[in-house]
């Protein structure tokens, strides 16, 4: 079987939070930054990864994903806080290759994210990565 994640993303103003799980996660990150996935994470701009852990089976991820979603905001906030207290985007981290350790740095992933959202026009989701990378290097 393959491997799975469970992950939890934010919205930028760390107020509302949800769980999910898959077995690919830097596509559905791709699905939830562009706004792709209809619902909840579309409607409260829910995009920024804070967590996220692997399992060696997707079953195993969708039993821990339903695990978290039975505990409390603040139970989740607490796991969330333990691995990532300033709840960066660990997307570009994981996936880029950027740190967003202070303003400058979060200002230029901000742009980078919204170079992103206009190249997913003109280009298949594939290419995403490589833009992401000459943006970054540019």
């Amino acid at each position: 079987m393959d491997r799975g994640y469970v992950y939890i993303l934010t919205n930028d103003r760390l107020n509302v939070s949800y769980v999910g799980s898959t077995n690919d996660l830097k596509k559905r990150l791709v699905h939830h930054k562009h706004g792709l996935i209809p619902g909840f994470t579309k409607r409260y701009n829910v995009h920024r990864l804070v967590y996220f852990e692997e399992h060696p089976e997707m079953d195993a991820a969708r039993r821990r994903e339903r695990q978290l979603k039975g505990l409390t905001r603040a139970k989740k906030d607490a796991i969330v806080a333990a691995v990532n207290p300033d709840h960066r985007d660990l997307s570009f981290e994981e996936f880029f290759g950027l740190v967003v350790d202070d303003e400058y740095n979060y200002r230029q992933n901000q742009r980078l994210n919204r170079l992103l959202q206009l190249a997913r026009l003109k280009f298949p989701s594939a290419c995403l990565e490589d833009i992401a990378y000459r943006a970054n290097r540019g």
